[in-house]
């Protein structure tokens, strides 16, 4: 018996990239339940950045909207919402930016700025 060694897909065929979450979906596979939550996810990463005005929620340094990444205060899985309003903050990426410092908590003063947050 011989084993048949498949030939690998040239990359990114048949896949795209989806909205600002850096990882790849089959086409095929989403449906519209899929799309929706996309479109979801794109406005509100597009209504967080407006929001913002070009400045990181946390650290308040101003960026680039591209070096701007929309951050769920309460996670999706634990119930948050896709409202920029009341659960979107807009933090700086990289390494060392305020959205990995958030997500390691390793941000002190975060809990301080969600307890005095107020809606703009």
């Amino acid at each position: 018996m011989t084993l048949s060694r498949r030939r690998p897909l040239a990359r990114g065929a048949g896949l795209r990239r989806t909205a600002s979450i850096g990882r790849r979906a089959p086409l095929a596979r989403l449906g519209k339940r899929g799309r929706a939550a996309l479109d979801d996810l794109r406005t509100f990463r597009r209504e967080t950045l407006a929001r913002a005005r070009g400045r990181c929620d946390r650290c308040r340094r101003p960026f680039a909207d591209r070096d701007l990444e929309a951050h769920h205060i309460l996670p999706r899985s634990q119930g948050g919402k896709h409202d920029a309003k009341t659960n979107g903050a807009a933090l700086c990426r990289g390494p060392q930016g305020c959205h990995a410092l958030v997500h390691r908590h390793e941000a002190p003063d975060w809990r301080r700025w969600l307890r005095t947050r107020s809606d703009r």
